[in-house]
């Protein structure tokens, strides 16, 4: 996994303010900077990009050096754009067919 973090991610000060944490039945054991941290709790939350409202789970870490971290998953899902050129983040409507 290296410095790539595949799980959205919410430092556990703010997860216990944002939502209700749900114990995980099986911890996970991810890296995080170079570091194996074991996670039990995780949150799911609403977050909004552009006026539009997503939703996802976002694992809960103690003393995370950010307050949240998108994953690769939730980027991916939710087709999130990064540009680090101009430090914004962007995302258009999925739509489905059914």
């Amino acid at each position: 996994m290296g410095n790539q973090t595949i799980y959205s991610l919410i430092d556990a000060k703010y997860a216990i303010q944002s939502g209700e944490l749900t114990t995980l039945r099986k911890p996970k054991t991810v890296l995080i900077a170079n570091k194996l941290i074991e996670i039990n709790q995780v949150v799911l939350l609403d977050f909004y990009i552009n006026n539009l409202c997503f939703s996802d789970e976002f694992m809960v870490v103690s003393n995370l050096s950010e307050s949240v971290i998108f994953g690769q998953t939730t980027i991916r899902k939710w087709r999130i754009q990064l540009n680090f050129e101009t430090n914004t983040i962007s995302a258009k409507a999925v739509r489905f067919k059914l």
